[in-house]
């Protein structure tokens, strides 16, 4: 992962580092385990290539 400090108290994370798919799959397993089956989101449509590749399906049109 790549963190750019942008001042003493603030930081940018860089995309293309895994950090977004790392937090889906340990949200997944997390509610997986709590007995949840089903976990609906709103994504960009610019983001819906990445969801498919973690397993998830387009139900509604993208935004």
């Amino acid at each position: 992962m790549v963190i750019k400090p942008l001042s003493d108290n603030q930081v940018k994370l860089r995309q293309g580092q895994g950090l977004g798919q790392h937090i889906i799959m340990q949200t997944q397993a997390a509610l997986k385990k709590d007995g949840i089956k089903h976990i609906e989101l709103s994504a960009r449509k610019s983001a819906q290539k990445f969801y498919e590749k973690l397993g998830c399906q387009t139900k509604n049109q993208a935004f």
